[in-house]
């Protein structure tokens, strides 16, 4: 399912996945109004291609695994 956005005067289409996993990781961290910005990264096309065939593998989106990556370094710090 898809759910549609208005960010920043843009209309942004995003999976139900996604969402769910934004809702949980705002609520879990005790924001209620997280605002999405953009990050642009440059990869090699070898591992662009590890990401998207892990995305395929587990039928979620690349930004979603990106984001679960980042949320784990947490405990890193």
């Amino acid at each position: 399912m898809l759910h549609l956005f208005a960010a920043n005067n843009v209309l942004v289409l995003i999976d139900t996945k996604i969402v769910n996993n934004i809702t949980q990781y705002s609520t879990s961290s005790g924001k209620r109004n997280m605002s999405l910005k953009q990050l642009n990264v440059k990869i090699p096309e070898q591992e662009l291609r590890i990401l998207e065939a892990f995305a395929d593998k587990t039928e979620r989106t690349k930004t979603d695994i990106i984001r679960e990556f980042i949320r784990s370094l947490q405990a890193k710090i």
